[in-house]
């Protein structure tokens, strides 16, 4: 269904507003959603079509615990995971300006989360950084060779500067992510095999039986990205993990910013990575692909799209449950 970008705002603010979130916080929320939201993630709108929108709690302004010229520890009082984010890349873009380099992380930051990582990784790379980001939450996926969850679906993202748009890498650690999961249970689709595992730690394709997410791949590799995920958005930043502390609330976030004018420098970095890219995309495909394509192009040619005719692509059932839940004024 072809839905007005504009019309799906306007729901997305009144969402909001519904679940008494602050008005001077509602715009910042807004703007990391509608990223996501253009680029085919769904996770708002699926989020909100069956359980709703977590209510407002914060429980003080968000503040920083511990500084240094290039640290910063935030503590997030229970606001949005999306505005403690935001606050995080913030003060670590200042610090980074400073010092060429900064590291910041921010602990009881709440539900619904810090939205789309590569989001945050992509201003400051827009900014002439290169950033890297991370952020935890329940556990819902096991490690490789496990039946319990223990990690969070544990996203990690990267953004280099370009002459261009900043080349962006943002993956979730799972093997899906965890919208995905919610998607598949409110429309009774099957799992991609392989994904989850039920009760008994055996592999199933119903999302009503499935209990926890596999790592991507199912591997121990991806299990150790995802434990290095935990480390660095739980035990680092005093936040909760793998069951450990109040992890339906006190999720931790992590970004770290480096100016390459303290290696290479900001032309030359860009210089040699459009170099690469170039490289990358030139590369011979094997048979069965029709190119190689970098990551994230898939994804920001849909929000091109969006942006030029200024509709959204949305499923139909997705939209109507949606609408069904929010009437905008």
């Amino acid at each position: 269904m072809r839905v007005s970008a504009a019309e799906l705002r306007r729901v997305t603010e009144t969402s909001l507003v519904g679940a008494g979130y602050p008005a001077d916080e509602i715009p910042q929320i807004v703007e990391v959603l509608t990223y996501a939201q253009w680029r085919g993630n769904w996770q708002s709108l699926i989020q909100l079509s069956s359980a709703g929108l977590p209510r407002f709690r914060a429980t003080g302004s968000i503040h920083i615990e511990r500084e240094t010229a290039v640290s910063a520890l935030l503590h997030g009082e229970l606001h949005p995971g999306i505005v403690v984010m935001c606050r995080t890349m913030e003060v670590a873009e200042t610090k980074a300006k400073a010092s060429g380099v900064a590291i910041v992380g921010a602990h009881h930051s709440a539900p619904p989360g810090t939205g789309a990582v590569g989001f945050y990784a992509e201003k400051l790379a827009a900014e002439g950084f290169v950033a890297f980001g991370w952020s935890g939450s329940s556990e819902l996926v096991v490690p490789y060779g496990g039946a319990e969850p223990r990690f969070g679906t544990n996203p990690v993202a990267v953004a280099f500067p370009t002459a261009n748009q900043p080349l962006v890498i943002d993956v979730a650690t799972s093997a899906i992510p965890a919208f995905e999961l919610a998607r598949h249970r409110l429309f009774g689709e099957a799992l991609p095999p392989g994904a989850a595992l039920d009760d008994e730690g055996h592999d199933t394709d119903d999302p009503e039986l499935a209990k926890a997410l596999k790592t991507f791949g199912d591997s121990p590799k991806s299990s150790a990205l995802a434990l290095m995920v935990e480390v660095l958005t739980g035990p680092f930043v005093k936040a909760s993990f793998a069951g450990v502390g109040d992890t339906r609330s006190n999720w931790g976030n992590l970004i770290v910013a480096i100016d390459p004018e303290i290696f290479v420098g900001r032309d030359q970095l860009e210089a040699e990575v459009d170099k690469l890219l170039q490289s990358v995309r030139t590369t011979r495909p094997r048979p069965g692909f029709g190119a190689v394509r970098l990551p994230g192009e898939s994804a920001r040619a849909r929000a091109r799209q969006v942006e030029a005719s200024g509709y959204v692509e949305i499923d139909d059932e997705l939209w109507k449950r949606v609408r069904n839940k929010v009437r905008p004024s």
